[in-house]
């Protein structure tokens, strides 16, 4: 029993069963804890929605459908084949054309073929354009938020029928604005 103890006694005395004691502070010292870093479990959420990135119909209609796709099409009334590069989209009579992401009108006027015409820019490369439009909501500079109507849909410029002709621009390079929108 004499050697159990001696071998606590030699523990205690050599430091080795106690817990180190730290020095005491000195003047112009700072102690700190660092705190755990946080993990956040990433599975299954989805990233963030970038608010500039057009991803909602244009049209502010419970109904509306798509009545000329993007891509070549043949026999136009202007020429023999052309390629569109929007979407044409009818929606109900008299409903709001909307920005489908927010940005900064650039235009709003008339222009040849497009008729009345909106532009967006929503300022990361992307741009919209609204055309056929028979009135406008904006003007020209103006900070819009998705989903703001921009005017109504119309049937101006060289349209048979009231409806949106609706462009997505990428840096300079035009995108199908199906891609971007839910199904009707």
């Amino acid at each position: 029993m004499h050697g159990v103890i001696a071998i606590v006694l030699l523990l205690v005395l050599t430091g080795c069963a106690t817990t180190p004691v730290e020095p005491l502070p000195t003047a112009n010292t700072v102690y700190f804890t660092p705190s755990p870093q946080a993990r956040t479990n990433t599975n299954g959420l989805e990233p963030p929605r970038d608010l500039r990135v057009p991803d909602i119909c244009p049209l502010d209609s419970p109904t509306w459908k798509v009545i000329s796709p993007y891509g070549p099409r043949a026999r136009t009334r202007n020429s023999r084949t052309s390629f569109h590069e929007g979407i044409d989209i009818k929606g109900e009579r008299g409903c709001n054309v909307v920005a489908t992401a927010k940005g900064v009108v650039t235009v709003a006027h008339w222009m040849s073929g497009y008729g009345r015409v909106v532009v967006v820019d929503h300022g990361n490369g992307y741009r919209t354009i609204y055309g056929h439009m028979s009135s406008f909501s904006v003007e020209k500079g103006e900070q819009v938020q998705k989903g703001q109507a921009l005017g109504r849909q119309g049937a101006t410029g060289n349209a048979s029928t009231a409806h949106v002709h609706y462009e997505i621009w990428k840096e300079g390079k035009h995108l199908n604005p199906a891609d971007f929108m839910p199904q009707p």
